[in-house]
């Protein structure tokens, strides 16, 4: 063993003569250190002069890239969005595609490690109180929802058109407004009443609302009660059909009418139960 000298950090230590080289570090992060402060731009081999500016085809900003990404083109995600939006704007799927992607979906979701892969996923996100804060400033701006609105290109899920059919067919006095064009707070309910009523109807899937079935976690604000004690908080009175329920219309007709009797202490009551919970 020779005692050597890290070049770092100044410290002693034994090393085998077969491992002394040009440069001696006692560690991994001395070594490191000195990387940070030797081996920059052109001190490296591996440098190829920096990042490169480029200019956003879509809002002209310019931007800095590496150049292993010298073919992009925009700016943002946001960017890419519009972009995309715009080629394929006036576009459709064909039926044939649309049920071949569907399909492909159906059999990763029939897939068990495919479906304990995406609970994960999608349960293990987790954003700071300031992040939510500001999504939910984001979402009372009307300027940022119509644009998110024209952007998706919402149109009413199956379950959600079975209702619309049901108060057409019933003269029931509810207008669909999933598409984000009426908001309660950062609420969006999928139906709000046109009798100048404070009365709003909730469709809701099985699979992301009840913790009993979804392959999810379901936040408490997105289960029944939840939700309903939202919006009675908020002022509203709201109705939560479950689209397994929709099979019998006249059922969901006479819930309908029953909701639209619904007395002012129910909601007080719900008030009162969301802010004890």
């Amino acid at each position: 063993m020779v005692r050597v000298e890290c070049e770092w950090c100044g410290k002693e230590f034994n090393r085998k003569p077969s491992h002394i080289f040009n440069h001696i570090f006692c560690s991994a992060k001395c070594y490191g250190a000195w990387c940070s402060q030797n081996m920059r731009k052109d001190n490296n081999s591996s440098w190829k002069g920096g990042k490169l500016t480029k200019t956003c085809e879509v809002c002209n900003t310019p931007f800095k890239v590496f150049p292993s990404r010298i073919e992009a083109r925009f700016c943002s995600i946001e960017c890419r969005g519009i972009e995309v939006g715009r080629q394929m704007k006036g576009k459709c799927l064909s039926k044939e595609t649309k049920e071949k992607l569907s399909e492909k979906a159906r059999k990763r979701w029939q897939n068990p490690r495919f479906r304990e892969k995406m609970s994960k996923v999608l349960t293990g996100r987790k954003f700071s109180n300031e992040a939510k804060m500001r999504m939910a400033d984001l979402w009372r701006d009307e300027n940022y929802v119509k644009k998110v609105i024209a952007g998706l290109h919402i149109k009413p899920t199956k379950p959600e058109r079975k209702v619309i059919a049901i108060c057409e067919n019933h003269a029931l006095p509810f207008h669909y407004c999933g598409d984000r064009s009426f908001m309660v707070d950062i609420l969006n309910p999928d139906f709000i009443s046109t009798d100048g009523t404070k009365k709003v109807i909730e469709v809701f899937g099985r699979a992301f609302h009840d913790p009993d079935v979804s392959f999810f976690k379901v936040s408490w604000h997105r289960q029944y009660w939840g939700r309903m004690a939202r919006y009675a908080q908020l002022g509203y009175d709201c109705l939560i059909i479950w689209d397994d329920e929709l099979g019998d219309e006249g059922k969901i007709v006479e819930r309908i009418n029953t909701f639209i009797g619904v007395e002012q202490s129910a909601r007080d009551r719900l008030v009162r139960g969301g802010k004890g919970g």
